[in-house]
């Protein structure tokens, strides 16, 4: 019962799967959230079997909806009595250019990725301050410091997010809770099975490392933001992006035909 408990949300693929994983190989018990119930079942099955001697529960609900964030966190409350660490990672992506975009997708990006990181991260801070202890991390983007198009809705969220993540460690400081964000590059995630070698070798141009990371190097920095290693680290912004984000990429006027 003195296992530290982590909650990942978004974890049934990709990234996210990724991530809680990586907390069930460091000890830690398991809060596995996702969108749907079938989700949530099916990965809190796949956690068990891979972590038998971790406390896992999957959890489900609708990000933009504040209501069913409370709900799922009193269950956690309720069973687990505690929250060490939580990672916002859950993300609504869209692709729409500026001249197109309605305001219900605008709507539904901002209350999903913005909306929803706010709530359950003060979900999770009001668990955390009895205990004066916790890391909040909410993965970001380094879309969230430039542009490219048809995406501007999500990037406009990401840097929204960046901003939250400090006002949060501002406010959480005197309990011992720390805040911060991660800006994530590309990541090797399941639609990069359907790109040809050359689409990817093209895409690794644009990186001075020449390749992406993937879910399980992001870990390896959560993982660092999440424990004490990190202990004085509060409202910053860890970049792991092969160094895209420090060079200017080559500005193509016909992206519309792409």
């Amino acid at each position: 019962m003195d296992r530290p408990v982590a909650m990942v949300t978004g974890s049934n693929r990709n990234t996210g799967l990724g991530l809680i994983r990586a907390f069930g190989r460091a000890g830690y018990d398991l809060v596995a959230a996702c969108r749907t119930p079938e989700n949530a079942a099916k990965t809190e099955n796949l956690l068990k079997a891979e972590f038998p001697e971790a406390r896992v529960k999957g959890v489900w609900f609708d990000q933009g909806k504040p209501d069913e964030i409370f709900r799922v966190f009193g269950e956690i409350a309720e069973q687990f009595d505690r929250l060490d660490v939580l990672v916002c990672n859950a993300t609504v992506t869209g692709r729409q250019t500026f001249l197109e975009i309605t305001p219900g997708e605008m709507t539904e990006i901002m209350n999903k990725n913005v909306g929803g990181y706010l709530f359950c991260a003060q979900a999770a801070a009001k668990m955390m301050i009895p205990r004066r202890k916790g890391s909040i991390i909410m993965m970001s983007s380094v879309q969230s410091m430039g542009a490219v198009p048809r995406m501007m809705a999500y990037a406009a969220s990401k840097a929204a997010i960046n901003s939250l993540s400090r006002s949060i460690a501002i406010e959480v400081a005197k309990y011992g809770i720390r805040c911060n964000a991660i800006l994530a590059g590309a990541i090797r995630v399941d639609k990069w099975a359907s790109f040809t070698d050359e689409e990817i070798a093209r895409k690794r141009k644009n990186w001075p490392l020449e390749r992406e990371s993937t879910p399980e190097e992001i870990a390896q920095a959560v993982l660092y933001l999440a424990d004490d290693r990190s202990a004085t680290v509060t409202g910053t912004e860890l970049t792991v992006d092969s160094g895209v984000s420090m060079c200017l990429l080559p500005y193509d006027k016909h992206w519309e035909e792409g």
